[in-house]
């Protein structure tokens, strides 16, 4: 080994460096904390938290393995689970209260506005 060192890098870099590649469970360890992020901020909005959620869980789940990254993942896969909770059971209240309300929406708006308006 003329200009290696025992353990195959070039000479003059210690032993114990050993350069990182970015694997495909970095990105998706990556794109799972990011959509983690995005579900955490839209977890009120149905048709955008319930799949960025899932999608984070998703990618979370298969970024971390990553020896990078696996901080992130983990951190997707958490905040997917919370968002993907939060989520639905924001949109069974949602449900729930539109079921409960059905067509007395307009007597419910004159309660609220004291019988002072129409619409």
């Amino acid at each position: 080994m003329d200009s290696m060192n025992q353990s195959g890098m070039p000479n003059g870099y210690p032993q114990w460096f050993v350069p990182q590649t970015k694997t495909r469970q970095d990105k998706f360890a990556l794109a799972g904390m990011v959509l983690g992020l995005v579900a955490v901020f839209s977890v009120m909005i149905p048709y955008l938290g319930l799949p960025a959620s899932a999608l984070a869980l998703l990618f979370g789940i298969l970024g971390r393995n990553s020896r990078i990254r696996r901080p992130m993942a983990i951190a997707g896969i958490a905040m997917g689970v919370i968002c993907l909770v939060l989520c639905t059971l924001w949109t069974i209240l949602m449900v729930s209260v539109v079921r409960l309300i059905g067509n007395d929406w307009e007597a419910i708006y004159q309660q609220m506005l004291g019988g002072a308006g129409t619409l």
